[in-house]
C-alpha cells in the first residue's frame, strides 16, 4: 500500500513537471513565433499573402489550374465565384473594397502574378506603390 503511493506520488510530481515544461515551452515559442516590428501592418501583410498562396494551391488542386484573369477577378473565384461555388478563402469585410478587391493593411488592392506553377502574391506595402524591387523607396511586400 505504501510502495503504491509513493508510485502515485511520483507520477503526479513527473506530471506536474512536464505540464509546467510545457507552459514554459509555449511561452519560449510564443516568443520565437511573434513578429515585432515597427511597421503597423505587417503581420497581417505576411499572413494574408500566405492565406492567398495557400488558397491559390487548393484552388489549383480542385480545378487542376490556377484562377485565370487580373488580380479582381482571382479573387472573385478564390471566394467563390467559380464554376463549384467553392470558398477557399474568406476575409472580413473591411479589407475587401467596393469593388471587391483584396486590400492590404494600408488599403492598395493585393496583385496576383502566376506562369505555369510560379506563383507571386505582392502587396504595395506602406508607401501604397508598387515599386520596382531596385528602386530605394520600395517597401512592396512580396510572397
Amino acid at each position: 500500500m505504501n510502495q503504491t503511493l509513493t508510485r502515485t506520488k511520483r507520477w503526479i510530481i513527473i506530471a506536474i513537471l512536464l505540464v509546467g515544461a510545457l507552459f514554459a515551452l509555449c511561452a519560449v515559442l510564443q516568443k520565437l513565433i511573434v513578429v515585432k516590428t515597427d511597421e503597423k501592418g505587417v503581420p497581417r501583410v505576411l499572413l494574408d499573402m500566405r492565406s492567398i498562396h495557400v488558397a491559390m494551391k487548393c484552388y489549383k488542386n480542385e480545378f487542376d489550374k490556377y484562377p485565370t484573369g487580373d488580380s479582381h477577378a482571382i479573387f472573385q473565384s478564390l471566394t467563390g465565384n467559380n464554376p463549384r461555388h467553392i470558398t477557399f478563402i474568406e476575409f472580413h469585410p473591411r479589407d475587401v473594397n467596393a469593388d471587391g478587391d483584396l486590400l492590404d493593411p494600408w488599403g492598395t488592392p493585393y496583385r496576383v502574378y502566376f506562369s505555369g506553377d510560379e506563383l507571386l502574391v505582392r502587396s504595395a506595402g506602406p508607401n501604397k506603390r508598387f515599386n520596382g524591387g531596385s528602386s530605394k523607396d520600395s517597401d512592396d511586400y512580396i510572397y
